[in-house]
Parts: structure tokens; sequence; C-alpha cells
């Protein structure tokens, strides 16, 4: 999540790594990307989730099946989720091999992690 991407007097605030929804918003726009290196052949999943209350849901995800070792880009094309204040918008990485790398917020090293989340 890119910080500097929020504007002073936004609705939308960071709250320890999730997005999370400000008042009188009831719908948002979300997409997200990350490059993974991938060790092994196993699944690697992309999701991006709600926070509402106790409960998460899953709103879209991104999969692919037995990739192999290869670099692989993961993303989720822009949705429009409907949202309540308070509620926390997160993307989540399951790759299934604590070997992949997924880092983020260095574009030296060339891989990055973004989640998009725009209010309509």
């Amino acid at each position: 999540l890119n910080t500097t991407l929020l504007s002073k007097g936004s609705r939308l605030t960071l709250d320890s790594g999730h997005v999370r929804i400000g008042k009188n918003i009831d719908c948002i726009k979300v997409s997200g990307q990350t490059l993974i290196s991938c060790k092994s052949a196993t699944n690697r999943h992309m999701r991006i989730q709600k926070i509402s209350g106790s409960g998460i849901m899953n709103i879209a995800w991104s999969c692919l099946f037995d990739a192999g070792s290869h670099n692989l880009v993961l993303a989720i094309t822009p949705i429009l989720i409907s949202v309540k204040e308070g509620d926390l918008i997160r993307m989540s990485l399951y790759t299934g091999d604590a070997t992949d790398s997924a880092q983020s917020g260095n574009p030296g090293n060339g891989w990055q992690t973004y989640m998009t989340v725009e209010e309509l």
C-alpha cells in the first residue's frame, strides 16, 4: 500500500496494512497485482478481502495452479465493492511454499505488490 497516494482529508485511511473505510462511502473500486518468484510447483492465490465486523469475505482472487519455478504476475482487475464505515480492505497472498518471495515497496529489486482502492 502506498501511503503517498492518500490525499489529506481522505475518507480512506491506512490501518495496519488495511484500508479503512470512512464516513459516507458505500462503494469503492479495488484492484491489485503482485510479482512473485516461485521456487516450486505449487498453487498461488492472491485475494482481496473485506473485513466487516468479525467476518472476512473473499471479494476477488487470482489463482495460478501448479505454476512451477518461475517469476509470475498475479493480478486482479478493478472490481466494485459495497462497503460501510469501519470496513477494512486488504490484499493477501497465499503461495503454499515458504521459499517463495513476494516483496513490496522496493522498486529497485523488481518485486512489486500493489493494491489500489478508489472512492466512488
